[in-house]
């Protein structure tokens, strides 16, 4: 079940403060232009469409595209990077303006197996724009700084319309906050300042989100073992599309744990949601 519409729109302007800080964008007329277009991986058409728009618009000579996973991505692709290759190409862009790197799994390795790519293909680039789902590139762009710090990173994103934001696409905005602060400390990301008007306003969706969930489990409430069962219940609706991959059992664990430590009966849940 997804949060309803009338829940998402009022928390929809905090959801847009934390957007706007996780989608580092420069706009498309103020791009400089770059040595290379770097593409991270996925199974949404638009990246791979504003890539090559990009490169119609002579910001780079060449594209580099990294990525293995295959989940999502249409059947007759053994990776996404070859997913992308064939969009991009639909679109006009050359094979031989190409690079593909198709062994990583997550943004590091993106980062790391896609310059090496680049490099064995003659490639040295000193400046690169990245191309990602915007709420990763904040991520991707401080990867880039981190791993290669002579490169110039610019990041650039399609614009993203409302109805993107379900409910657990909104939980991996929250999830991109914390992951800032995890991977700068494991060393993959160079430290990220986060503005404390995104924490309030990532603080303000939890709060009202928690108040919506409880709301629905206050009304089935009707006795311990059901209660239980609704935690369980909870936990799962910001996963509709539950996946097999670390970051959907990361926040599946986390909200388990949160909601099964602190809601045992109706005067737990008033005080652990500050009601």
């Amino acid at each position: 079940m997804e949060t309803k519409e009338a829940d998402l729109k009022t928390i929809q302007p905090f959801v847009d403060t934390v957007t706007e800080f996780l989608t580092e964008s420069v706009p498309t007329k103020d791009l400089p232009q770059s040595d290379t277009i770097f593409v991270f991986g996925h199974y949404e058409p638009q990246v791979a469409h504003h890539a090559a728009e990009l490169w119609k618009k002579g910001k780079a000579p060449r594209i580099v595209i990294s990525g293995r996973g295959r989940d999502a991505i249409p059947d007759g692709f053994a990776t996404e990077a070859e997913f992308y290759a064939s969009l991009i190409e639909s679109d006009g862009v050359p094979k031989k303006a190409l690079i593909l790197e198709k062994e990583s799994t997550n943004s590091l390795e993106n980062v790391l197996l896609g310059m090496s790519a680049c490099r064995n293909a003659g490639v040295n680039p000193k400046s690169v724009i990245l191309c990602a789902m915007p709420p990763l590139l904040r991520r991707s762009c401080a990867t880039f700084r981190k791993q290669f710090p002579e490169i110039t990173v610019y990041g650039s994103a399609f614009p993203m319309p409302k109805e993107w934001f379900t409910s657990r696409r909104i939980s991996r905005l929250l999830g991109e906050l914390e992951r800032l602060n995890e991977y700068a400390k494991k060393g993959d990301i160079v430290k990220v300042e986060i503005p404390n008007d995104v924490l309030s306003a990532a603080e303000k969706i939890r709060h009202r989100r928690g108040r919506a969930a409880i709301s629905e489990f206050r009304g089935g409430l009707s006795s311990p073992p059901a209660a239980a069962k609704t935690v369980r219940t909870i936990s799962r609706i910001d996963h509709p599309c539950y996946r097999d991959n670390e970051e959907a059992q990361f926040h599946e664990r986390k909200q388990t744990a949160l909601l099964s430590e602190r809601i045992e009966s109706r005067n737990d849940v008033s005080r652990a949601f500050g009601e």
